[in-house]
């Protein structure tokens, strides 16, 4: 379950547009900007994906943002089984919204950027789709799915290694 919680805030946070910033030297260009990920993240806001790692069974885990101010916000995320029970309680995270905006930060050497359409269980979204390459004795690829037209979190984000999916978590519903 690492990736479960590297992912929550992640998947809490992180935003895009229809135009990428530019990039930081050496890095690719971001989806979002800091106030996007701001203006798009007000109290209240909520998301649930469906995360799924390779021989594990399904989680969903609910974001909610909870506070949202100029500085920045504070997540309480809840992960549930596949039988709806909560486990390990409520997990409370803060972060600036410049904090939020470096997720978003890749190698340019190693990331693509493709627009594409993806579908997911929440609807279907043109999308920034950015393809990061990890050099290793593994070929890993991570894809991650920022949808054009709606600022939030990635709708999809998934990591194969050596053609194998390894972890997938997807967006399923907004709101409560």
């Amino acid at each position: 379950m690492r990736h479960a919680t590297l992912f929550a805030l992640l998947a809490s946070t992180a935003c895009a547009t229809t135009t990428a910033t530019g990039p930081a030297p050496g890095h690719a260009p971001r989806p979002f900007t800091a106030d996007e990920i701001r203006d798009a993240t007000p109290a209240g806001t909520t998301w649930t994906y469906e995360m799924r790692q390779l021989r594990q069974p399904p989680v969903k885990q609910v974001t909610k943002v909870v506070r949202s101010d100029d500085v920045g916000a504070t997540f309480e995320v809840v992960t549930y089984n596949e039988g709806g029970e909560a486990m390990g309680g409520t997990k409370t995270s803060t972060a600036t919204w410049a904090e939020l905006e470096s997720h978003a930060t890749f190698p340019a050497a190693h990331t693509k950027i493709y627009e594409t359409e993806v579908e997911t269980r929440a609807g279907t979204f043109d999308a920034l789709r950015y393809e990061v390459a990890e050099p290793g004795d593994v070929v890993r690829i991570k894809n991650f799915y920022f949808a054009k037209t709606r600022p939030g979190a990635p709708v999809l984000y998934e990591q194969t290694d050596d053609g194998q999916v390894m972890f997938r978590m997807e967006l399923v519903k907004e709101g409560e």
